[in-house]
């Protein structure tokens, strides 16, 4: 019976001291990765499936680009961006990365909102410039994917690919 109690307190010091290794940042990361981004990347996927559904080798027309827009992409991504601002990251690392990507999802969100607008008013100029910000959106979430890669690797962190 003492037997079995030692072996159990060394047991669970063992667990304890494995849990002390790990840093609040690693604690952090692993939390937003596995728990809070996986609905929001749902989200996000269908917004953007949406938006490809209609440009590029996919247009049809600008009306048909329009509408998709207006009735699928933009309400999307605006419930998408809600559900990104409300994450509150515990650590401040995570937190100024994360901030980078709620930045890149905004101006991914203008530049659907201009493009709309743009193609109401069969406006070129504008629909350049809501190239433009798409393009600005992307790079800051590339971004936002190296500093959360630079952060687990700092922290120790590995995630496996699903």
């Amino acid at each position: 019976m003492v037997k079995r109690s030692i072996m159990l307190i060394g047991f669970l010091l063992v667990l304890f001291l494995v849990g002390c290794g790990q840093s609040e940042v690693s604690k952090d990361l692993q939390d937003y990765i596995n728990n809070k981004l996986p609905e929001l990347a749902k989200v996000e996927t269908d917004a953007i499936r949406d938006y490809e559904s209609v440009t590029g080798n996919n247009f049809k027309n600008d009306e048909i680009t329009y509408n998709k827009l207006q009735d699928s992409v933009i309400p999307k991504y605006r419930d998408f961006i809600e559900k990104l601002e409300a994450i509150k990251p515990a650590t401040k690392e995570l937190q100024a990365a994360h901030e980078i990507y709620i930045q890149a999802a905004n101006k991914q969100y203008s530049a659907f909102l201009q493009m709309s607008d743009a193609l109401e008013k069969q406006d070129v100029g504008l629909l350049a410039q809501a190239n433009d910000k798409l393009a600005e959106g992307r790079k800051g979430i590339r971004q936002w994917q190296t500093e959360i890669e630079a952060l687990a690797k700092k922290h120790n962190v590995t995630f496996q690919q699903k």
